[in-house]
């Protein structure tokens, strides 16, 4: 038997009489542990939590998904075509205190236009705009992989970079939940259900920067997002205004000229 991590052992000096019993019960049976120093109960966090059946995860519960601004967790998402949709990238840490994370998504191609929300002048499209999570932090990566990327021209829809590290300087960590980044796109054709995907494979993987700076670790989840997208105008007139019909008609038409770009 054990106790503690102590063994007990029975014999023939632990055998002691109880007082007043007769003698057909006097004898009781006693652990002998006069040999072995007085034992302390000291239980390790991990031996308290097994024994109530509380063990956390070793992965623990860190998590990265695409939202609405605007929109609860896990309301289904429909827009028009013509419309931006205004995305957020929501990291929850929990109780791990992070330095900055990378994260890639895709965006299916023939759906959504990505849109530039860098500064002007500034080469290439910049899909990314720093959200309050990471506040102070630096945008060490963001980026529309261009055609000619090797990457881009493997893996189908479009593909956004993003890092964000906190410098010298700053409060240099985080925790908790909250948005990293946000980012938008135009809806430019109908969708039954189109997906928006953090990726997290061996050739793009999301992964958190700890508060080392240097040391990476995996989330335990990550979560995209499917969007919808209705033609306003092959859906029913009695299910919507005219005035609804007309305006994102004309934004359509706009948006797809300018993408199209001169003739």
């Amino acid at each position: 038997m054990l106790l503690l991590g102590r063994p007990i052992r029975y014999g023939l000096a632990g055998i002691r009489a109880a007082p007043g019993a007769s003698d057909l019960h006097r004898i009781s049976l006693l652990p002998i542990t006069d040999r072995f120093p007085p034992m302390r109960p000291i239980l390790c966090a991990a031996t308290l939590c097994t024994a109530a059946g509380l063990l956390v995860p070793a992965a623990h519960a860190q998590s990265l998904r695409i939202g609405v601004e605007g929109h609860a967790a896990g309301e289904p998402v429909q827009a028009f075509v013509g419309d931006v949709v205004r995305l957020q990238i929501i990291a929850d840490f929990r109780s791990l205190r992070a330095a900055g994370l990378a994260a890639y998504v895709t965006v299916p191609e023939a759906v959504f236009l990505i849109q530039d929300l860098g500064l002007p002048g500034q080469v290439g499209t910049q899909p990314f705009r720093a959200g309050p999570l990471f506040d102070g932090a630096q945008l060490a990566t963001n980026l529309l992989l261009p055609e000619s990327d090797d990457v881009a021209a493997t893996v189908p829809g479009q593909q956004l970079d993003l890092a964000t590290l906190f410098g010298l300087g700053s409060r240099g960590e985080v925790s908790g939940e909250g948005v990293v980044a946000t980012f938008h796109v135009l809806a430019l054709s109908p969708a039954e259900g189109a997906v928006i995907e953090i990726d997290n494979n061996p050739i793009r993987e999301t992964k958190i920067v700890l508060s080392d700076g240097r040391t990476e670790r995996r989330f335990a989840r990550t979560e995209g997002l499917q969007i919808v997208v209705v033609d306003p105008v092959a859906s029913p007139v009695e299910a919507q205004g005219w005035g609804r019909i007309k305006r994102v008609r004309t934004k359509t038409a706009r948006y797809l000229s300018q993408a199209a770009g001169p003739w």
